[in-house]
């Protein structure tokens, strides 16, 4: 994304321009977006002015307050965390322009480490895919709905398969564990 009249209106606009990624290990704030540049046939490495990935929490806002005050010309961050601080009344949506997005890939996902106790993975599992949007916890003696709080809707079973997509782009941008030298 960049600042609406800063005169990048499309990806290739991007080259020789301050680019700022979110985390380094995140598919939706790295992974993706390197490989949505790869395709489009701009190398980060050669074709940007520079890059860099801000220290600290709230990277993905970081980012967006960067951009919005000119740290950066352009950010690399998930339409969600825009939309979020709009609608928290943080930043206008209209202020930005989104230069590219790409195909869907899985979300703040669970995943097992392997020997854990398969009663415990059911039992956790079970309990993630049952949560409903009125379903609430208390958290420091606050009543929050638990997946408003995660902002997401739900948790759905996903197949091994449903993250080659994810795989795939690892691949192309040379990421661990496909990483080559």
């Amino acid at each position: 994304m960049a600042r609406k009249g800063s005169g990048i209106e499309t990806l290739d606009h991007i080259r020789g321009k301050r680019l700022a990624f979110g985390p380094m290990l995140a598919p939706t704030g790295y992974l993706a977006e390197y490989d949505l540049m790869l395709s489009a046939g701009i190398n980060p490495e050669h074709d940007l002015g520079t890059y860099s990935i801000p220290s600290g929490s709230f990277k993905h806002e970081k980012l967006i307050y960067g951009v919005l005050h000119g740290k950066y010309d352009v950010a690399a961050a998930p339409v969600l965390d825009l939309e979020t601080m709009a609608r928290e009344g943080k930043i206008s949506a209209d202020d930005f322009v989104i230069l590219a997005q790409s195909k869907p890939i899985p979300y703040c996902t669970f995943a097992v480490a392997k020997g854990t106790d398969p009663a415990l993975v059911k039992k956790v599992k079970d309990a993630l895919l049952a949560l409903k949007p009125g379903d609430t916890a208390e958290v420091d003696g606050e009543r929050l709905k638990v997946l408003k709080a995660a902002w997401i809707d739900g948790y759905e079973d996903l197949l091994d398969s449903d993250y080659d997509l994810i795989r795939e782009m690892a691949k192309r941008v040379n990421m661990p564990p496909y990483q080559t030298y």
